[in-house]
Parts: C-alpha cells; structure tokens; sequence
C-alpha cells in the first residue's frame, strides 16, 4: 500500500522579504506530515521547482517535526516536490 504525504504548507507564507541589488526575496516555509495521524516525516526531500522551465531551485529535508524551509528565493512562480521513501511523490 502506497501512502500519500500530507503536506501542511504553511508554506508560502512569504515572511520576511528583503531588497538586495533590486531584486525581492522571500522565504518559504513548510511542514511534511503523514495523512490521517498527522505524524511529522523527518528526512523527507524537499525540492522547490521554478516554473515553467522544471529547474530544481534547492533543496533541503525536513527536520524531526517535519519542518523545512526555503531561503533567499526570488520572487516567481514555483512547485515543491516532497519525496520519501515508502510514500508517493507529493507537488
């Protein structure tokens, strides 16, 4: 049986941007945990994907409470993929 990650993104919060050589930047913040439980998955791919060429922009993994974040991103349109093992590909 495949199980699904349930990705709580209080994400896309775009907290804090600032202004470096004319260009916005911003952070994004999210939270992978498992549907149903609600458990946090630590260890879990996170890969922030620019739109629409598919460029892996970074890439991190979350911590023990499943918490990840993404730092100094431009101001565009993106895609995150969330992966572990065991579980289907989440976007």
């Amino acid at each position: 049986m495949v199980l699904r990650l349930l990705i709580s993104l209080c994400f896309v919060s775009v907290l804090g941007s600032s202004v470096s050589a004319q260009q916005s930047l911003s952070n994004i913040y999210g939270s992978v945990t498992e549907k149903g439980s609600n458990t946090p998955i630590e260890f879990a791919t996170a890969e922030l994907i620019r739109l629409p060429d598919s460029t892996v922009v970074q890439g991190t993994a979350s911590d023990r409470k499943g918490k990840f974040n993404f730092e100094q991103i431009a101001f565009g349109t993106y895609r995150i993929k969330l992966s572990f093992i065991g579980f289907e590909d989440h976007f």
